[in-house]
């Protein structure tokens, strides 16, 4: 054999090596795309607003009554004005929300494996039968985002980070 055809098959089965190894590790991840939703700019976390409560009836509402709907909004307005500075005081917190897994058996196994280096949990949502592992809660964002990339990288998922009401 030649030298020429010694590098080609060389570098095929480097190739060929590097598939093997690198399309398992891009496919195994599953990617969440709604393509109705998509859009190019990064996204955007906004708070909702508190909003008095709206009753809709068959029947025709009078003036006064609208009035009075109206005082009440303002009342209640100023109500959650004064609590969202007590709010505000506080500090927000911070979760990394892991996995959830339908079998509590899978989340008490990884739960045994991060224990030992971050404050895990696990939530258990009844209506699902879904049990959550997640990791904090953590008193500044910065830290969320640390312990976020350590636990990506280790794990090989793509967790997320949630603000704490």
């Amino acid at each position: 054999m030649d030298e020429v055809s010694k590098h080609r098959l060389t570098g095929a089965l480097i190739w060929l090596t590097l598939l093997v190894v690198l399309v398992p590790v891009w496919f195994g991840e599953p990617v969440h795309f709604d393509p109705e939703n998509y859009s190019l700019s990064q996204p955007v976390v906004e708070e909702r607003p508190l909003v008095g409560m709206a009753y809709r009836s068959s029947e025709k509402v009078s003036g006064e009554e609208v009035a009075d709907h109206l005082k009440i909004n303002k009342v209640m307005a100023k109500k959650t004005s004064g609590e969202s500075k007590e709010q505000s005081a506080q500090k927000p917190q911070w979760i990394v929300r892991i996995i959830a897994y339908k079998e509590m058996k899978s989340a008490n196994d990884l739960l045994g494996r991060l224990e030992s280096d971050f404050d895990v949990s696990i939530k258990t949502f009844e209506a699902t039968g879904m049990h959550s592992v997640r990791a904090g809660p953590y008193l500044s964002k910065a830290k969320a985002e640390q312990d976020k990339q350590k636990l990506d990288k280790m794990l090989h998922i793509q967790s997320e980070i949630v603000r704490l009401p």
